[in-house]
């Protein structure tokens, strides 16, 4: 079937003003058109409902980006936007404090597994900051160990290699307390024996996608466990990011699907259903230590956010949301991985959208990305993530399969053809001194 291209004109033009205006044109790096097809793809979105979101030139998509992970049970969905509405009504920030501060962490309390006390603020990477903070002051050492990804703060970007665009502007003295780890528990153990009485905590992002495979599971909890008995041994707190597992992974987060249970936990995401909130919680020993440490935010109980998230996690109780959002996914999955097998494409099974040619090359992979992303946008399908939502449906999942084998299959032709490259659609970068990181 032949698919016209994709007319985002009018999302170019917008771009090209942002530019000039906003330092990178984008408010979230990782969200930088630059990582997405750029020229082939769109930019910018009005509106959305449910699983699917319309761009500024009138294009519908089924979404799967679902801005990295916050949109759990849909665009604009009902309950969460009434009870916004409601509380916007009331107020939106109390002169001092809001009585919802106490009904969502109770709701957290009795969700996560870790959840003993919660201390709101607004951003992912605000609460992984207290989570280290706290667990500083509560161990009385300093250095970090850590594993995945936990914002833009100072103490995790001085792991990144000096040179490094994200290392710019951190002083070079917090590498010292800064421990990246990313591989298996022998090398956590080799730390420990070097460094183990100066750590105050280890920080693990678990994955966000369910393990399918038993065998592979069990090894991932067996990993967790170890780790939990691991820095046991030597007084030192273990700390889950939860930004993006929490309600998701399971309804208590990475934690409760593990059955591993971590000193803190750092929410954000989809605990709200996009609303701009994030929560530290832990067990009450440690986080008493909070109260009288430098933690604070002016919009730590603003209420419209909170609001939303007393929506969302009681919907998602409720409704029993995450049962339907896996099965929509593992249904996908599958779809697309046995579409890849019956084409003699290699599918690791990584995500949804999963697939692999033999070329190792890294400017090959990129072109691979940009045209599957390119071609599935012109299908109606954003794919750059792989986040399904309580209103994903089984129409929006054949849909979904049906162009991931269309795509695939001029892929696959491109590529026996040598014809990668040409079919691209391009655009120069708008400003050439941009940085992608």
């Amino acid at each position: 079937m032949m698919v016209g291209e994709l007319d985002i004109e009018k999302s170019k033009r917008l771009f090209a003003r942002a530019v000039d205006v906003i330092p990178g044109g984008s408010q979230t790096n990782s969200l930088r058109p630059y990582g997405y097809a750029f020229g082939a793809y769109p930019i910018y979105f009005e509106r959305g409902l449910g699983s699917h979101v319309w761009d500024v030139d009138g294009n519908e998509y089924i979404d799967y980006i679902c801005h990295a992970g916050p949109i759990i049970l849909g665009h604009s969905y009902p309950r969460v936007v009434e009870a916004v509405k409601a509380q916007l009504e009331k107020m939106t920030v109390s002169p001092l404090l809001h009585p919802l501060e106490v009904e969502v962490a109770e709701e957290i309390i009795k969700t996560v597994p870790c959840a003993e006390m919660v201390r709101f603020l607004k951003t992912g990477g605000m609460a992984c900051d207290a989570a280290v903070r706290t667990a500083r002051a509560y161990t009385d050492r300093e250095i970090v160990i850590h594993r995945g990804w936990h914002g833009m703060q100072d103490w995790f970007a001085a792991s990144y290699p000096e040179g490094h665009p994200n290392r710019r502007g951190v002083p070079r003295v917090l590498g010292n307390y800064t421990i990246t780890w990313n591989s298996d528990l022998a090398a956590l153990e080799e730390i420990l024996k070097m460094k183990g009485k100066e750590v105050a905590c280890v920080m693990i992002a678990p994955p966000y996608i369910r393990e399918a495979n038993e065998e592979k599971f069990r090894a991932k909890q067996a990993f967790f466990k170890g780790v939990r008995e691991m820095v046991d041994q030597y007084g030192i707190l273990l700390i889950f990011d939860e930004v993006v597992t929490g309600f998701r992974v399971s309804l208590g987060g990475a934690q409760e699907y593990y059955g591993v249970t971590p000193d803190l936990a750092c929410f954000a995401k989809a605990m709200a259903n996009g609303m701009p909130i994030s929560a530290l919680t832990g067990r009450k020993e440690v986080m008493s230590v909070v109260k009288d440490i430098f933690i604070t935010t002016t919009y730590g109980g603003e209420c419209l956010s909170l609001a939303g998230a007393l929506a969302t996690i009681r919907e998602l109780r409720e409704k029993k949301a995450l049962d339907h959002v896996w099965k929509m996914a593992e249904h996908i999955t599958e779809g697309c991985n046995k579409t890849a097998h019956d084409l003699g494409v290699e599918a690791p099974s990584d995500g949804l959208f999963s697939f692999r040619f033999e070329s190792e090359e890294p400017e090959f992979q990129n072109n691979v990305r940009h045209l599957f992303l390119q071609e599935m946008a012109k299908r109606g399908v954003l794919c750059a993530r792989d986040f399904v939502t309580y209103s994903h449906s089984q129409k929006d999942a054949e849909k979904t399969i049906d162009a991931f084998r269309e795509t695939l299959n001029l892929i696959k032709d491109a590529h026996e053809k040598g014809e990668i490259s040409s079919r691209i659609r391009r655009e120069p970068l708008a400003n050439s001194s941009l940085t992608i990181n």
